[in-house]
């Protein structure tokens, strides 16, 4: 188990549809959900089973996981703050 850190110039988003579950760029199949606007759980096959680690994200590594996010909302998604 992960849990990413989204970089203090960016959040993570939720949606109607929280729980994406997708296959990442190593083949594995990955589960990632949010948890807060900073924080995100994920859960990745075969991944670390007695412990756990905490990822800190590039903005652009943000940004794929929330257009994942968006990708899996079946009516819409929620940015936590309004856009400046």
């Amino acid at each position: 188990m992960f849990f990413l850190k989204a970089p203090a110039n960016g959040e993570f988003i939720t949606s109607d549809n929280p729980v994406c579950r997708f296959t990442n760029s190593e083949g594995k199949i990955e589960y990632i959900f949010p948890i807060d606007p900073q924080i995100a759980c994920s859960v990745v096959s075969g991944s670390h089973k007695n412990h756990y680690v905490v990822k800190d994200l590039t903005k652009d590594e943000l940004i794929e996981y929330n257009n994942r996010l968006k990708d899996n909302c079946n009516e819409g998604y929620i940015p936590l703050k309004p856009p400046n």
